[in-house]
């Protein structure tokens, strides 16, 4: 589980890791879990079927009159008519300005693996012309050495040899230097024809990238637009669930409605009825009276009948969503972890353990051939990053193991400071908290190389310059012991 996924399920961030984490960074974070956090009470307040009877405000009894008037609004349905087609606009501006950012990304995505491809077969071919030229100059030095051999052996046999044997030794001795010249020679055509062999072979494999390259961006387009179309797919579905239940919560405030207006009928017959027989026995009983002999005081005539108070039909309301601190470093929720490691590293050792097992056999930090990469530095302290990243240029970038979460921290030079963006890592894939991207990618030469062309910050500011050792860095050789 990454980093982010497990702030978001236990809404709870480590103080220290928060202390690492830059203004921009507490910004995003903030905003994730407060959309975290609407997200689920939505999720319980639309499973309340009584929701909309909560937010009306209903009184204590019921109050009759004899007369009811209903405000209508004519200009509603104009209004909300304009406000969906405003509504439409947006979304369709928003769906362009998607679709565009995803044709730039798999662009450069695309041109990417290009130079990857290319970078790792001209490395075959370095390889094979070096070794080339290594035997070459074995077989040279090999050759000079036999020639200065049999020169001093020349020497040798012209102070005891008779003139026709030094003729015969020197005949003999120019025999053998053109058989090395000879040699030489065919080996130097051998040299040439291999160069020119791999020079071709470098440029059909050129010319094959850049065919493959149109094809390739355009399957990670797609794969782009699949991903979204299946997003929208899910919210269109998500909203229609939604729309059943707001339909079916407005049915049953209808029904609770209608039963509310036959109790007010029913309580209002039952109210003149009541008048009606309270009427006529009072004036039974004045006729009453009258006839006896003693008069009597007749009963008051009652002013009204008695009425029973309707059953309330009011629930009992939801309790309101629990609200989020505005200092971030007061949340008290516990972390969880269901991975077998901790949520966190807990010192250098683990760190190490952690890269030696999972992010060395995958060849992290280094190029093609295998060298590491002079932008790759071990466990470094923030302090010492900025120090080395003091006096560079804006751009100028390095990255380093963390040691708050299983990750990377980039540190960089931007336009007022210096800023440090952690790099989680998840499922196998490498993804920069805080950038201007929300991409993931597959290792950390391709996440370089994508930010190298699009914006990391909100700024606009590009990786640039690499700040480190081209023959490895010092402090990698810690996660080597």
């Amino acid at each position: 589980m990454s980093f982010l996924e497990t702030v978001l399920q236990d809404m709870f961030v480590d103080p220290e890791i928060l202390e690492e984490l830059s203004k921009d960074q507490r910004e995003i974070l903030f905003e994730l879990m407060r959309e975290e956090q609407i997200r689920r009470w939505k999720s319980r307040e639309h499973s309340d079927l009584w929701k909309l009877q909560a937010k009306k405000k209903k009184p204590a009894r019921i109050q009759w009159a004899s007369t009811a008037v209903i405000w209508d609004d004519v200009d509603a349905e104009k209004k909300a008519a304009e406000a969906a087609k405003r509504l439409e606009q947006i979304e369709r501006e928003r769906a362009a300005k998607e679709e565009e950012e995803d044709q730039q990304e798999a662009k450069i995505l695309a041109e990417i693996e290009l130079q990857n491809e290319v970078a790792k077969r001209t490395a075959d071919a370095e390889r094979r012309t070096e070794e080339l030229r290594r035997r070459e100059e074995e077989e040279k030095k090999r050759l000079e050495e036999e020639a200065i051999r049999e020169r001093q052996a020349a020497i040798e046999r012209e102070q005891y040899l008779s003139l026709k044997e030094a003729r015969l030794a020197a005949e003999k001795e120019a025999a053998q230097r053109k058989a090395r010249e000879e040699a030489a020679r065919k080996l130097e055509e051998q040299r040439r024809a291999e160069e020119e062999r791999l020079a071709e072979e470098r440029r059909r494999a050129e010319e094959e990238a850049k065919k493959h390259a149109e094809s390739k961006q355009q399957e990670i387009y797609e794969s782009m637009r699949e991903v979204r179309e299946r997003s929208r797919r899910q919210k269109e579905e998500e909203e229609k669930r939604m729309d059943a239940i707001f339909m079916e919560q407005q049915q049953r405030a209808k029904q609770a409605d209608e039963e509310k207006r036959k109790a007010v009928q029913l309580a209002r017959r039952y109210t003149r009825e009541k008048a009606a027989q309270d009427a006529a026995g009072t004036i039974l009983k004045r006729i009453q009276s009258k006839k006896e002999a003693a008069p009597a005081k007749p009963p008051l005539a009652p002013r009204g009948g008695s009425m029973a108070r309707a059953p309330s039909l009011n629930k009992r309301p939801p309790p309101l969503p629990p609200q989020l601190s505005q200092d971030m470093s007061r949340l008290k929720v516990a972390p969880g972890n269901p991975d077998s490691r901790p949520s966190r590293p807990t010192d250098t050792n683990s760190i190490v353990q952690w890269f030696q097992q999972d992010q060395l056999p995958r060849g992290t930090g280094r190029d093609a051939v295998g060298r590491w990469l002079p932008w790759f530095h071990g466990i470094i302290s923030r302090t010492d990053a900025e120090q080395l990243l003091r006096g560079q240029p804006c751009g100028a970038f390095l990255l380093r193991v963390s040691t708050r979460i299983w990750g990377y921290t980039l540190s960089f030079v931007d336009t007022d400071r210096f800023k440090h963006f952690l790099v989680d890592v998840s499922d196998g894939e490498y993804k920069v908290f805080g950038s201007q991207s929300s991409r993931s990618h597959k290792d950390l030469a391709t996440l370089i190389a994508f930010h190298q062309s699009r914006p990391v910050s909100k700024t606009g500011t590009k990786l640039t310059l690499a700040v480190g050792n081209k023959m490895g860095n010092p402090s990698v050789n810690m996660l080597l012991s």
